[in-house]
């Protein structure tokens, strides 16, 4: 069975990084959330690599639709700058 953790967090970092592409450091991270699935031995190594890609593919969808839904919006700031 799939790691949900690993899924949960790749989708989330997958989703941030495709909205704001300087947010893929958080790769790092979820990682280590990987990781921590392995070395405490609740999943195995094939378990962790699908959630990961599970979580990638659930994550890449929402970011991009995120990014659509917020390409015509302002920022405050700019609403601001603009009266």
């Amino acid at each position: 069975m799939p790691s949900s953790h690993t899924a949960t967090a790749f989708a989330f970092a997958t989703a941030a990084a495709v909205q704001h592409p300087a947010a893929a450091s958080l790769l790092v991270p979820v990682a280590a959330v990987a990781w921590s699935r392995l070395r405490t031995r609740r999943h195995f190594p094939t378990d962790v690599v699908a959630g990961a890609v599970l979580g990638v593919i659930a994550g890449g969808p929402i970011g991009v639709g995120l990014r659509a839904a917020n390409a015509g919006e302002t920022s405050v700031a700019e609403e601001r700058s603009t009266r």
